[in-house]
């Protein structure tokens, strides 16, 4: 290590390096500048990086409250499958009466309605109105055998 200083300033001694100051030359002060660096780097990011870590927390114990219903005995599956088909039927329920309100219809922003998203069939009642009005639309435009004119 030692060495290494040595050579160093012989090195940083000559030529023009001469004319910057000893602060900013050598592994030592480097060390020190780009600790600082990291240091601040660390300190802007930490916010951002702890709220994702929240985000990220919630959603796995989400995950492990639905893993942690227990499912051994032909009365806890009964338990888990009733509680399933209530939540399908409640969502399936509020999609045909245009009640967009649960998580399952939040999952994705689509303020603008598009038949062509594939979160659009989450959105059962606007979709068909939707492909009602299209094919309304053909028809009357291109539903007749014959065109008569009356020009």
């Amino acid at each position: 290590m030692t060495d290494r200083n040595i050579t160093e300033d012989i090195f940083f001694g000559t030529s023009n390096w001469k004319r910057i100051p000893k602060e900013f030359l050598g592994v030592e002060p480097l060390r020190k500048r780009l600790g600082a660096v990291l240091f601040a780097h660390i300190k802007n990011e930490r916010p951002a990086l702890r709220s994702e870590l929240d985000t990220n927390l919630k959603e796995c114990q989400k995950q492990l409250k639905l893993l942690d219903i227990g499912r051994s005995t032909s009365a806890e599956c009964k338990a888990f499958l009733s509680e399933l088909s209530q939540q399908f039927w409640t969502i399936c329920k509020d999609a045909v009466n245009d009640h967009y309100e649960d998580a399952y219809f939040l999952a994705e922003d689509d303020d603008d309605f598009d038949i062509n998203s594939p979160y659009a069939v989450r959105r059962i009642r606007a979709f068909v109105q939707k492909l009602n009005a299209i094919f309304a639309q053909n028809h009357e435009q291109y539903g007749q055998k014959y065109n008569i004119s009356t020009e």
